[in-house]
């Protein structure tokens, strides 16, 4: 009987620092594709191409869930070439002028937050990992436009697109 009474408090005791850790995760939940349309010729680090619809609608966390993390697919169709971009999330839609679906912003007027970088070339998947604190906020309040910012390699041509597809967002205890 000692034996079994030492261990239900430690099993409770164990529980508890993987709760407090963050390591129980949460079942994945899918959220839509995102495809966004890179503006030729942009500057590294001068412009933000946001989805003009929000990745979050009708998904959000309860408070007590955090660590959110998004997983999926990335793919670039365009000009031949390896691209290094920022994936944004803004957690209000951006007040930018929109052209073909998308928003295009300064980095100062989108008012995103940098949650993961893509290393592209055209015709090849690879898998995205985002995370942050925005993240966080936009899982909680269903409301996240995801951005991309050009950072380096050849300036992309006329109908270069990123698409993310397969996205699974989970958080943690």
């Amino acid at each position: 009987m000692q034996r079994s009474s030492f261990r239900t408090p430690a099993l409770m005791m164990v529980c508890l620092l993987m709760n407090a850790c963050g390591l129980i995760k949460t079942p994945s939940t899918p959220l839509p594709d995102v495809n966004l349309n890179v503006p030729p010729l942009a500057a590294p680090g001068g412009t933000v191409v946001y989805a003009s619809t929000n990745a979050f609608q009708g998904f959000t966390l309860p408070g007590i869930l955090s660590h959110v993390a998004v997983n999926g697919q990335a793919s670039y169709a365009g000009e031949t070439g390896t691209r290094t971009f920022n994936v944004m999330l803004a957690a209000q839609r951006p007040d930018c002028p929109e052209a073909n679906g998308n928003l295009i912003c300064t980095t100062s007027r989108g008012g995103g937050e940098v949650i993961g970088t893509l290393t592209l070339t055209p015709g090849q998947k690879v898998a995205v990992s985002l995370s942050g604190r925005t993240l966080d906020q936009a899982a909680h309040t269903g409301s996240g436009y995801l951005g991309l910012q050009f950072q380096d390699g050849p300036r992309s041509g006329t109908g270069d697109t990123l698409n993310l597809s397969d996205l699974q967002a989970n958080a943690a205890l």
